[in-house]
């Protein structure tokens, strides 16, 4: 997911059949009795079994949508529109002043905004919060024209963007940037998208605010990763950014020594070499994550994980086992604000899909995973302020809130960063 000056979600500051599990959702949001004292929060503690999900101790969980259900109101109503097929890739945004009919009606409000991974119920929906967490409405924010919405990111100016990935790797997928309250639902495709593809994930560098970056993966084997950079930026109008004319270059690795692990890159306006590139070292690259100069993006192609330093011009990699980050502590403590924080991530299959944690010393954590369940947790992010997680089990189509039992936000950031998950050693 991307926020901030170079893409990263801040906190405190697909595949298989379509199918959704229905069920009655709880809705007020919590509160902390006073008279008891509240867990203190310890991530890899599993002590907490509710709602089919084993938790950390010091959190608590509800179910707050399930898929081809209409989603229950903080009032008892259902909404009109049913919460949406296959969730994926997701993300929060606080309700903006200039949305003043919303924002007076729910100051302190936001959304919480995602992807449907589905063939026949492709898409983005929203579900609404008022400023005391509780859920007040749900609408389809785009729908009709798009399928296999997979991942995506936002982009600096509050948008969505939401990449199409047909499953059957025929690069006919396109990019769109949605506006996550549904005040137009008109489809908004991109230029980033070319003539189609098998697009997955968004990130952006934008600590020049003179020459903005914009970065995307594609899920093929010759899915090179793609640059955008806009001929003329205009921060006052910047919805048009990725609407008009600009350069499309494609990342090219150069290897310090053939067969090493680092080397430098370039970029590229040939889309062959991109590609060749791609299907060499990377092919088949999902999650991408940008921060402070550093882009990072995973492969399972090669079940690597590789790190670019934007500003010197170097790029490394590492081979990973499973689907998790496993960058070395010292990206991690790159990606994080603060020594104590933890980097949160999701992890496709496996009987341990659920979330995990990374800290800047290496330590790993398992903040929640479910023995009901099962394949791939997505759509994980933190709401404005920090203090409620959401994920998504795609395919039982459920969406959890979670949160400390003493209120207090957690601490540290999401990253967009996985692949999925192998059997037998094949890539599914």
């Amino acid at each position: 997911a991307a926020s901030g000056d170079g893409g990263a979600s801040q906190v405190g500051g697909g595949s298989g059949s379509d199918s959704g599990t229905a069920r009655e959702q709880p809705t007020a949001a919590p509160t902390i009795s006073p008279t008891s004292e509240p867990a203190p929060y310890i991530p890899g503690d599993l002590t907490v079994s509710k709602e089919g999900v084993l938790l950390s101790t010091g959190l608590d969980v509800r179910i707050i949508a399930s898929s081809l259900e209409r989603v229950r109101l903080v009032d008892g109503t259902l909404t009109a529109d049913k919460f949406h097929n296959r969730p994926d890739a997701g993300a929060t945004f606080a309700i903006p002043r200039d949305y003043v009919e919303l924002y007076d009606k729910y100051p302190g409000g936001y959304v919480y905004t995602s992807n449907a991974e589905s063939s026949w119920d492709g898409g983005v929906g929203s579900i609404f919060f008022d400023g005391d967490h509780n859920v007040v409405d749900y609408k389809r924010v785009l729908s009709g024209a798009t399928e296999w919405n997979c991942g995506g990111g936002k982009t600096p100016w509050e948008t969505w963007i939401s990449c199409e990935e047909p499953m059957s790797y025929n690069r006919t997928g396109f990019i769109y940037e949605v506006d996550p309250f549904g005040r137009d639902t008109t489809p908004r495709r991109t230029v980033l998208g070319e003539g189609g593809g098998a697009y997955e994930s968004f990130a952006y560098d934008v600590r020049d605010r003179s020459n903005p970056r914009f970065f995307y993966t594609e899920d093929h084997r010759l899915g090179p990763v793609r640059r955008f950079t806009p001929n003329n930026p205009n921060w006052d109008d910047p919805s048009n950014m990725l609407h008009g004319e600009g350069d499309i270059e494609y990342l090219v690795l150069e290897e310090t020594m053939w067969g090493s692990m680092s080397g430098t890159f370039t970029w590229t306006k040939n889309r062959e070499i991109g590609e060749a590139t791609a299907a060499y070292h990377f092919p088949y690259t999902e999650g991408i994550d940008c921060t402070d100069g550093l882009l990072v993006f995973a492969n399972k192609g090669r079940k690597a994980l590789f790190q670019l330093d934007l500003d010197g011009g170097t790029w490394s990699m590492s081979f990973t086992s499973g689907g998790a980050f496993d960058g070395g502590p010292d990206t991690v403590a790159r990606m994080l604000n603060d020594p104590n924080d933890i980097l949160y991530m999701t992890e496709d299959g496996g009987v341990d899909a659920g979330v995990h944690g990374r800290d800047s010393d290496g330590n790993f954590y398992v903040v929640l995973e479910s023995p009901l369940y099962y394949e791939e947790t997505t759509g994980l992010a933190f709401s404005p302020d920090g203090r409620h997680m959401f994920v998504a089990y795609q395919k039982n189509g459920i969406l959890l809130d979670v949160w400390r039992e003493d209120g207090l936000p957690f601490s540290g950031r999401t990253v967009d960063i996985k692949y999925h998950s192998t059997v037998n050693g094949d890539i599914i």
